[in-house]
This record gives structure tokens, C-alpha cells and sequence, in this order.
């Protein structure tokens, strides 16, 4: 999640991540999270501490292999292959199926319209689309 804000007259990018720590039965069943594999709710310090030493390592792959490091991402990526509505700034609505991510690391997206690379918005998937992965089970 990166958004963008203004902050001593200067533009910065937020970054945020979601992690679904304890959700156990609140989650659809094709959703994980971390309590449902270990069992037990992890100590959340130390979930923390393991998270940014994760990300500090991640941030020396970008800076000294970032191909490697987008080949990665889109072997684990859960969006790719799911239906998904994108919320553009400006408001415009694309809808369809998560084919990928480029080079760019742009989502590409295939719907109504042909195939289209989005750099930035809101994805959620598209539940109930008639291409969406509910439809397949």
C-alpha cells in the first residue's frame, strides 16, 4: 500500500503493508493468516522484529538486484489470476482479471476495454464477477 501525501512542502510516498496476524474464522477459506498456520497467535514484538529485519533485507535486494526481486513478487503475488475492481485516481473504475505485473511493476489488468498497465490505485477484488475465482470453485 503506498500512497502519496505531502509533507514539509515536499512530496513522500507512505508505504504500508497489511498482515492478517489473528483472524482464525473470520477469514473466507481460500485466506490465511499467520494464527491459522502456527496455531496460536504469534507475540506480536517479536512479529514485528522479524517483519523489519524481512523488509531490511528486501530493501538490499532492491538496491542490488531489483529484476530478481520483481520475479519474486509476481511468483508470490495473490492478486495475479483473480478478478479484481481497480479504483483509479480520478475516480475511473477498471474491471476484470489481474493478468500480471510488467516491468514497471505496473498490474496489468484484462477487461471490457482490452488490456490496460496500472501504475496507481485502489485494487479490491471483484467479488461476485462473472471472471472472478468464486465462480470457479
Amino acid at each position: 500500500l503506498i500512497e502519496r501525501q505531502q509533507a514539509a512542502d515536499r512530496d513522500v510516498l507512505l508505504c504500508g503493508i497489511g498482515l492478517n496476524v489473528d483472524l482464525r474464522g473470520r477469514l473466507p477459506p481460500d485466506r490465511i493468516c499467520l494464527a491459522s498456520l502456527t496455531g496460536a497467535s504469534p507475540v506480536r514484538p517479536v512479529l514485528l522484529a522479524s517483519l523489519l529485519a524481512a523488509l531490511d533485507d528486501v530493501i538490499v535486494r532492491l538496491g542490488d538486484a531489483p529484476r530478481a526481486l520483481l520475479a519474486d513478487y509476481r511468483t508470490r503475488c495473490e492478486t495475479i489470476g483473480r478478478a479484481v475492481e481497480v479504483t483509479l485516481p480520478g475516480g475511473r473504475r477498471v474491471v476484470g482479471r489481474a493478468m500480471g505485473v510488467d516491468d514497471e511493476g505496473r498490474l496489468v489488468v484484462a477487461g471490457a476495454d482490452g488490456t490496460e498497465a496500472i501504475l496507481a490505485g485502489t485494487v479490491r477484488d471483484a467479488v461476485g464477477h462473472p471472471s472472478g475465482r468464486e465462480e470457479h470453485r
